[in-house]
């Protein structure tokens, strides 16, 4: 648990791989998840209470989801401005 609150990343989702590299199965997740410790946001989406998804981690969590994932065109140009 500790390990969970000081490595998840900080404004991204975790799936169930990430959780368990740092110590938490899934059973511990849905623990986790009644004891108000960690919320989930969709099937295989968990993140730390308190915490909220930022558009860049989400990002990131769909990348390791979707080989080849990016954000291209007039969306790119218009986040850098």
């Amino acid at each position: 648990m500790q390990r969970l609150m000081q490595e998840a990343p900080k404004g991204q989702p975790m799936d169930a791989k990430q959780l368990a590299e740092l110590g938490v199965s899934l059973a511990m997740a849905s623990y986790l998840v009644q004891q108000g410790w960690m919320y989930r946001l969709s099937s295989g989406a968990y993140m730390l209470t308190g915490d909220k998804p930022t558009r860049d981690g989400v990002i990131v969590f769909l990348s390791r989801k979707i080989h080849g994932l990016h954000v291209g065109g007039k969306t790119a140009l218009a986040w850098r401005g």
